[in-house]
């Protein structure tokens, strides 16, 4: 083996050397790459593959019955009211909306009161919008209205309005009380019935059969 083949093995077992520190010293630092800081061993850090990163999703966005007023369905139920004169409400079914405090409900039997809860008028109807702000119940026709004393009332639209104390009629009105048939357009009753103010095309038909011209009072 001459000098210089001596000589080239010589450099390149230096340059295994140096590659060999290089290598350590990298090692030593965490293998960071330049210009990137170095690795902490006690906090790892875990980068998702592109599959796991699809599979998150953001939080679905709420219904629309989420944002939609407050709405209670309730089956064979009672609402009540209170006031000089409460009342009682039992129906079938009752859609109650909390924010305009308002019901609808199917079938119905409907008691109004007076202030000491004696029974004045019982209404029965196919359904009715209550309001329970401007306190007025709307009953849908036919509607039959029986007072405490015998009267019977039988008409299209009734309203019975909490305010004003008094009962709204219109379409086909007919009243019976004491044997006498009352016909009209248009009702105004108080709470007992007791007080009629009849309008349009009245007509009365007395217990023996003969139409008169004048409403009683």
């Amino acid at each position: 083996m001459d000098f210089i083949e001596v000589l080239s093995r010589m450099v390149r077992a230096a340059d295994i050397a140096r590659g060999l520190v290089a290598l350590a010293l990298l090692w030593a630092l965490g293998c960071s790459a330049p210009g990137s800081p170095p690795h902490d061993p006690a906090s790892p850090v875990v980068v998702p593959s592109s599959q796991e990163a699809s599979s998150v999703s953001p939080s679905p966005a709420p219904s629309p019955e989420a944002s939609a007023p407050d709405r209670r369905i309730l089956e064979s139920s009672t609402l009540r009211s209170r006031g000089e004169n409460p009342w009682k409400l039992d129906a079938e079914r009752i859609e109650y909306e909390e924010v305009g405090q308002t019901a609808r409900v199917g079938v119905l039997t409907w008691t109004l009161m007076d202030s000491q809860g004696a029974e004045l008028v019982t209404v029965e109807g196919n359904g009715a919008l209550v309001d329970m702000e401007t306190m007025k119940v709307s009953f849908q026709g036919p509607v039959v209205a029986r007072g405490a004393r015998g009267e019977v009332l039988n008409v299209q639209n009734l309203i019975w309005d909490g305010k004003a104390r008094q009962f709204l009629g219109s379409q086909g009105v007919r009243m019976l009380r004491d044997g006498t048939v009352l016909t009209g357009k248009r009702l105004i009753a108080s709470p007992d019935l007791r007080r009629l103010e009849v309008e349009g095309d009245v007509r009365v038909l007395l217990p023996q059969g003969v139409p008169a011209g004048e409403v009683p009072r």
